[in-house]
């Protein structure tokens, strides 16, 4: 204070002989106090206006991230955000994402929010975002739980090991370099590959499954994923919540640890390839007996060997020539054939490949005619009065294409084939055109198929055949 009292009497002293300069001093000095009071006024409402607008922008802030959980992660020089609701992670982009906060501030109905703040008030929830990683999301009892079911029981029948392949999943992800390998069938390749590019369009392409094996060429420590991974349409759908789910069991669990806490049953399995020879000897004692003066060629044995690892989902086991050269060291073998064994499964399977070439003739692509298997394998049993043992429509898939030439197989159904027992195009067109030309107003697919399915026909086909039928005739 003495300094300011000090510098005005210096500037009073060294101008007073000079009028001018001495009055606007006295001036200024004079007007000082109601220039302070006003810049001090004018500081004041400053201040609680930018207090007022802090703690709206923070309340808008702070009220976005109670209603909202997003994550992101950066790739390619491609932001994505994931908003996780209702148990579900979905993905925007960032206009997506901007839509989405400007859609809450207005929702506010604050013009001041709404008009002076939105882009500030999206850069900082933008940034605070960005610090909310994907690959470190922890979801919810709810996601784990709708993630593990996507898998168990219908493709892997064990919890355990569904935990395992999704921990192994998630390790990849995260690019641990401690993973395990494993085998799977060659069944699952597509599901697998479809799965990995999922991962890439969203990560940034990579291997994700790069210790996933199809065949077993006498790896050591390998371990056995026994699945049939199916629904391969669904994954899609949830692509998010699998990577999340797989990163945070990557996160939470170590692989080999956990799998010494797994029940002796899920460790049998996994350890399956730690003797190769106890798959052999299964199979012996499963799709085989001894029988004297009874034979089994090479090509059928080596067909039961196919059956034998689609039905336990095996990868492939060494060549061929390796596995007949291990059934040749435990089997007698003369003149092409191995001797004194005989097989149930492989007399059912010879019957109805032997009906399939006398009883279904190959079409003309025009014709378009199919067979489900299940038909294929009714028919059978009606003509050749059998009771069958063994014979399902997967036996009977992997039946026809090992024996039979020249058939189109596709989900089951034997496709531009006529069968001589009946005539099933046909018979239903005919029915159609009878119904069509007795029917009344209410003629429809429905009430034909309702009416056809009441009748007397020996076979009857499904609604699905009967809708495509009766559509092409209907028009």
């Amino acid at each position: 204070m003495s300094d300011i009292i000090q510098m005005v009497e210096s500037l009073c002293k060294k101008y007073e002989n000079h009028e001018f300069i001495h009055g606007k001093l006295r001036n200024a000095i004079m007007n000082l106090p109601k220039q302070l009071e006003t810049s001090y006024e004018k500081h004041l409402n400053n201040k609680q206006k930018n207090e007022y607008t802090t703690k709206l922008i923070n309340d808008c802030i702070r009220g976005f991230f109670s209603s909202h959980l997003f994550f992101y992660h950066h790739n390619n020089n491609q932001d994505t955000f994931v908003l996780y609701d209702k148990d579900t992670f979905d993905i925007l982009n960032n206009n997506d994402f901007s839509v989405h906060i400007y859609d809450y501030i207005n929702k506010l109905g604050n013009t001041d929010l709404i008009y002076k703040f939105k882009y500030r008030i999206e850069v900082s929830i933008t940034n605070s975002v960005k610090t909310q990683l994907l690959l470190e999301a922890i979801p919810t009892s709810c996601t784990i739980q709708k993630v593990i079911a996507l898998f168990y029981p219908v493709s892997i029948e064990k919890r355990e090991v569904v935990k395992i392949f999704l921990t192994m999943l998630g390790n990849n992800i995260l690019k641990k370099s401690d993973n395990l390998n494993f085998l799977t069938s060659s069944l699952n390749k597509s599901y697998l590959n479809y799965l990995t590019i999922l991962i890439g369009d969203i990560l940034g392409q990579y291997d994700y499954l790069q210790n996933v094996k199809f065949k077993y060429t006498g790896q050591d420590n390998i371990h056995f994923l026994r699945a049939n991974l199916i629904n391969i349409e669904t994954i899609r759908s949830y692509i998010m919540d699998i990577i999340v789910v797989a990163c945070h069991y990557s996160t939470r669990f170590q692989l080999k640890p956990f799998i010494t806490k797994c029940t002796s049953q899920t460790k049998k399995i996994l350890r399956k390839f730690n003797s190769v020879e106890i798959i052999y000897g299964d199979f012996l004692q499963k799709f085989t007996t001894k029988k004297n003066e009874s034979i089994i060629c090479k090509k059928d044995l080596m067909f039961l060997w196919s059956l034998y690892s689609y039905e336990e989902l095996l990868p492939q086991i060494h060549s061929e020539k390796h596995v007949f050269d291990y059934f040749l060291s435990k089997l007698s073998y003369e003149n092409g054939s191995f001797i004194d064994i005989s097989s149930d499964i492989l007399e059912e399977v010879k019957q109805f490949v032997s009906f399939m070439n006398k009883s279904f003739l190959k079409c003309q692509e025009f014709e378009l005619d199919e067979f489900e298997m299940d038909e294929v394998i009714t028919i059978f049993c009606d003509i050749e009065k059998e009771e069958l043992n063994y014979m399902t429509p997967e036996i009977a898939v992997q039946s026809i294409k090992y024996y039979v030439e020249n058939l189109n197989i596709h989900n089951n159904k034997i496709c531009n084939i006529s069968c001589v027992y009946w005539g099933k195009k046909q018979e239903v067109e005919e029915f159609i055109h009878d119904y069509l030309n007795l029917s009344n107003d209410m003629a429809s697919s429905y009430n034909a198929y309702k009416l056809y399915s009441t009748s007397k026909y020996t076979y009857k086909v499904n609604k699905s055949y009967f809708d495509v039928l009766y559509n092409d005739i209907a028009v």
